[in-house]
């Protein structure tokens, strides 16, 4: 063999290993990622393990090969390939999943190039940027994007479970349109065992006792395909709360957003009449459970305030 069919060879088998190693590790770093969500799926936890893994893959590489633009092709172009392939099969990730968590399989894997081709304040200067970059995209970047991607389907949503049957406590079958009728309706999607959905059920339920039964509605729905009949039973069972509505989603009418990793639960749907307003809320912390629970009051409130004066 001629040393350019060896060179040819060599780059094959380092393209070939790199797509093993990217189909098998980057994806699964997302696949166990909302596998293992339990009731929050973290991007930034994602973005931060595929930075490492290709900054990783690239040193190792890079001990057998000297850095050269092919080498850097080669460790990114399959990244970019699978991720170009959610605008096609998987819209409901853009932009988290593509374009965004493209950028950290490159950002990796430059961190691998300046870390073996220069000098150690440029190094550190990059380590430094990529840091503050991450946690720009974690704390900011991303809750933006996941707001912007649940509002755009929060219409849809709530048509669905307005058209959809559920089960009630006593076994029988409801649709959602007839079950809440209240000018204001607060739906909270939850699943049993959820340790953010407990937490904000107490709250809920002060705003139970602080809000008109015949003015707002507050309708808690458990997601079948997470808990069992038997468990959403024994749970409202112990939580049963005059004016809170509990019904099972037997027939997987949350599908079309629990499926996606936007979502978080609880999931909360707050909304007007025929959906003329409508507000989404995903996850809770119970640090800031006084702050939560006077804004969504204010907001009711709001609302009962402009419906009322509009009937007069």
């Amino acid at each position: 063999m001629s040393s350019s069919q060896i060179s040819n060879a060599k780059t094959l088998l380092v393209f070939a290993f790199v797509f093993l190693s990217v189909v098998v590790i980057y994806n699964a770093t997302f696949i166990l990622g909302l596998l293992n969500m339990s009731y929050k799926f973290s991007y930034g936890k994602v973005y931060v393990q595929t930075t490492f893994i290709h900054f990783f893959l690239a040193i190792f590489l890079l001990r057998g090969y000297p850095p050269s633009l092919r080498l850097f092709i080669i460790c990114i172009i399959i990244p970019i390939i699978i991720d170009c392939l959610t605008f096609f099969n998987g819209q409901d990730l853009v932009p988290l999943r593509a374009p965004l968590a493209t950028i950290f399989p490159i950002l990796g894997t430059a961190l691998a190039f300046i870390y073996k081709s220069c000098s150690k304040v440029k190094v550190a200067l990059a380590f430094f940027l990529s840091i503050v970059f991450l946690f720009v995209i974690n704390f900011y970047v991303v809750p933006l994007a996941r707001k912007s991607m649940i509002a755009k389907k929060t219409p849809i949503v709530l048509k669905t479970i307005a058209n959809s049957t559920f089960k009630t406590v006593d076994g029988k079958w409801v649709k959602f349109q007839d079950t809440a009728r209240a000018p204001v309706r607060l739906v909270e999607c939850y699943f049993v065992g959820c340790p953010p959905c407990e937490d904000k059920a107490h709250m809920l339920k002060k705003l139970r006792q602080n809000t008109s039964t015949i003015s707002v509605d507050i309708v808690m729905i458990c997601a079948g395909k997470v808990s069992k009949w038997e468990s959403f039973l024994q749970h409202a069972a112990k939580n049963v709360t005059p004016g809170i509505i509990y019904l099972y989603d037997v027939n997987n009418a949350l599908d079309s957003i629990t499926n996606t990793p936007m979502a978080s639960f609880p999931m909360e749907f707050l909304f007007l009449g025929k959906y003329e307003n409508s507000i989404s809320a995903l996850g809770y912390d119970a640090k800031d459970s006084l702050i939560i629970y006077k804004k969504k009051l204010g907001q009711i409130n709001n609302w009962l305030g402009k419906h009322y004066s509009q009937k007069e």
